[in-house]
């Protein structure tokens, strides 16, 4: 599913793949590798501060990315 057009994926500093959804510029999810080769993790709402971030585990970049996909999409239905 394509995100809405204010938002794109990016890639954060020396990611090899896209891990960064931006809203207009400003990170709202990224996902993660706690370390090489780990699981990736999600952390939704990456323009809070960290207390109030939601992480989630993902059992593959490619579903990680699906994921964050659709929680914009939840997310924009909640708050037009």
């Amino acid at each position: 599913m394509p995100l809405p057009p204010e938002f794109r994926w990016q890639r954060a500093a020396a990611a090899h793949e896209k891990d960064v959804i931006a809203f207009e510029g400003v990170w709202v999810d990224r996902l993660y590798q706690k370390h090489w080769g780990g699981p990736y993790f999600a952390a939704l709402d990456q323009h809070l501060p960290r207390e109030q971030q939601i992480r989630r585990p993902c059992s593959t970049h490619e579903k990680g990315r699906a994921g964050a996909e659709l929680w914009i999409e939840r997310h924009q239905a909640l708050h037009p």
